[in-house]
Parts: C-alpha cells; sequence; structure tokens
C-alpha cells in the first residue's frame, strides 16, 4: 500500500478514483479511514469530508488517483541516483541524491550543483541542499527529423535503403 497516497487521502489533498476493483476500493477507504463503513462501490470518486470522514461523488475538484496506484510500491530515491527536485512543483531542477529526512519540510537532501556522488568518498566537505518535492529524473533521447537535423549539426543526410 503506499502510504504517501493514503496520507493525502486522509488531509484532504486527493480523491481516489474507482476505476478498479470493489475489493480495492474497499481496502484503500478501510486503509485510510479504520472506523468509517465500507463503500458500496457505486460511485466514481472517494474523499475525505468536511467531517474527517470518507465520501463519495461522481464529480470532485479534488486531484484524482487511480485505487490501482494505491497499491504500486512508492517511488523511493537511492543513494547517488540523479533525480529532479523542486520546492513549488513548476520549477525542477536535476540534482544528486544523498539522503531523506522525513521530519524535515525539505525532506530530500541532494548535493549541490557541481558535486557528483562519487565525490563524496573523496572529500571533506560537500555542498549540499534540501528541497521539498523529487521525482524520477528520466533521461529523454531527442527525436528529430532529418530536416531538424541538417539544420542543428550543418550536414545533409540521405538514408540508404
Amino acid at each position: 500500500m503506499n502510504k504517501k497516497l493514503i496520507e493525502q487521502l486522509q488531509n484532504g489533498e486527493i480523491a481516489v478514483k474507482n476505476d478498479g476493483t470493489l475489493e480495492q476500493i474497499k481496502t484503500v477507504l478501510k486503509c485510510a479511514f479504520p472506523k468509517d463503513c465500507e463503500p458500496d462501490g457505486h460511485h466514481k470518486y472517494y474523499y475525505l469530508n468536511m467531517d474527517y470522514q470518507w465520501d463519495c461523488d461522481d464529480l470532485v475538484d479534488l486531484p484524482k488517483v487511480s485505487v490501482k496506484d494505491f497499491f504500486k510500491d512508492e517511488w523511493k530515491p537511492k543513494f547517488g541516483e540523479k533525480i529532479l527536485v523542486s520546492d513549488d512543483k513548476e520549477k525542477w531542477t536535476e540534482r544528486v541524491f544523498v539522503a531523506y529526512q522525513k521530519e524535515l519540510d525539505f525532506s530530500y537532501i541532494v548535493l549541490g550543483k557541481d558535486c557528483a556522488a562519487d565525490e563524496i568518498k573523496k572529500s571533506q566537505m560537500m555542498v549540499v541542499l534540501t528541497c521539498k518535492h523529487a521525482k524520477p529524473f528520466k533521461e529523454e533521447t531527442p527525436e528529430y527529423t532529418m530536416e531538424e537535423l541538417t539544420e542543428k549539426l550543418g550536414h545533409t543526410f540521405k538514408i540508404k535503403k
């Protein structure tokens, strides 16, 4: 069970989308709201109401998360892994992950701009930063048309058949 999503549901930050099985929605709601009754599964979304119990409706203004996502493992970065970090979820910056400290508001501890993970063992002093949000870094391979490559590299290309 994804603890982070359960916590967000308990805090009223998200709604769970009923797009799985009845057993899945029952399990998620029982985990998030253990004292509440079981759902019948007839509604599209389940969320925290003003009485701090789950409620349901077919229209909600909250961000929606599939019930299936609650059963996926929560992503946790590994030491030395390249990740993206942000304090506002708008501008993301590439950094190297060092540690996670749950008790801090800015929980992700990463290396400063010009540091690499292999330098940690060699050096006594390192610049570290703390960040509020993190997500996996995925290196994307750019795709170009032949015209774009020609313009970018200044060469003409032909494809042999």
